[in-house]
């Protein structure tokens, strides 16, 4: 996808929510984001620059490990006299100098290739976590915002529709490989000592499953699988037998959403941030081919495999209840949403759609931030 394409979007769909959601509290702030040039954080930055369209007078200071490629991602940040664009590797690197009043912790690798190297992916998740924490507890910070995942939680028990905020979390052997799941069970228990220990107003956000412009078409997406594929003229194809039971909320929401948590949520609250509208995989791509490509097939190849989440579905209640959230733009209009920020790629829809090892619905996405 190009930038213009992706960021025209963005921007549309976050003035017309911001307008109708606006966040005062954040006016004036010197905000720190970690890993905030990957989807979700493209996004997130894409809200703070429609803020200060309308003179909050933010200043951010994003750390990632490749610079470059962010420039390339987001060439607008050059022109963002706002954001200043450093590298850290969080891992052995120290963080950026000077104070903030903010800080949003979203460093982390989502990729299917972290996953095969757990040790690695568990160290960076915990020592990223450790260092922000203690900066933010020596700053004095108003305000931390720690971005977990769904992965935390335990798959759903039988007859469990959806997962809330109490649900079981952590390290069961069956499960064991889920390295970001449990890097992330970590990172929350670092941040609830840190608010125990140090006063820190820590806030959790658990993510689940999003679509919007810049999400990967071609990595281990189900929904952004689809979405090429009918891009191409499909067909679109379903790896496993269609029956999952999934989620998805729309990325400027998101961005709404994880600004609300970051000023408005109590220390020490957990959100669980997602759609609590459940979609069947066969019925998601159904509807992919209806919206985008009318006379494409869908193709159920029910593959014969265990389904390690039959159902990975957030109860929103809370963060409904106590900050006034919601799922604001409907599933139909962000995949449109979504195609639309998509059709200018570059590449060939048709030769991005024949590799289809990657179209696996039992991996939902954690947020790529």
């Amino acid at each position: 996808m190009t930038a213009s394409s992706i960021d025209r979007v963005a921007r549309q769909d976050l003035s017309n929510l911001l307008k109708r959601h606006p966040l005062p509290e954040l006016r004036g702030m010197r905000i720190l984001i970690t890993g905030g040039t990957g989807f979700l954080g493209r996004w997130l930055l894409t809200a703070i620059a429609q803020l200060n369209e309308v003179g909050n007078a933010l200043e951010v200071v994003l750390t990632t490990r490749d610079p470059d490629r962010a420039r390339r991602t987001i060439p607008w940040l050059d022109n963002a006299t706002w954001a200043s664009l450093v590298a850290c590797d969080l891992s052995r690197d120290t963080l950026p100098h000077g104070r903030f009043d903010a800080v949003i912790h979203g460093a982390a690798d989502t990729s299917a290739s972290a996953a095969s190297h757990p040790v690695t992916l568990l160290e960076s998740i915990v020592e990223g976590s450790r260092k922000v924490l203690r900066r933010a507890a020596n700053d004095q910070c108003r305000h931390v915002l720690m971005i977990s995942s769904g992965a935390v939680y335990l798959p759903q028990e039988p007859g469990r529709r959806s997962l809330c905020e109490d649900a079981p979390c952590g390290g069961n052997p069956q499960y064991g490989a889920n390295a970001y799941g449990l890097g992330k069970c970590a990172m929350e228990a670092l941040a609830i000592a840190h608010a125990d220990t140090f006063g820190l107003p820590v806030a959790i956000a658990r993510c689940f499953a999003f679509v919007g412009g810049g999400l990967p078409l071609n990595a281990h997406f189900a929904i952004g699988n689809f979405i090429r594929d009918a891009l191409a003229g499909g067909p679109i194809v379903v790896a496993g037998s269609g029956t999952a039971i999934r989620s998805y909320l729309y990325a400027a929401d998101l961005a709404v959403w994880l600004l609300s948590i970051l000023v408005r949520a109590p220390a020490r609250a957990v959100y669980n941030v997602g759609s609590d509208q459940p979609i069947h995989i066969g019925a998601l791509a159904t509807s992919v081919r209806d919206l985008l490509a009318p006379e494409a097939q869908v193709v159920i190849e029910d593959r014969t495999r265990s389904e390690a989440r039959p159902c990975y579905l957030p109860s929103i209640h809370v963060a409904r209840r106590e900050l006034g959230l919601d799922v604001w733009t409907p599933l139909e209009t962000a995949i449109r949403r979504t195609a639309e920020a998509a059709a200018a790629q570059r590449a060939p829809w048709a030769s991005l759609s024949q590799d289809r090892g990657t179209s696996c619905p039992g991996q939902t996405p954690s947020p790529d931030a």
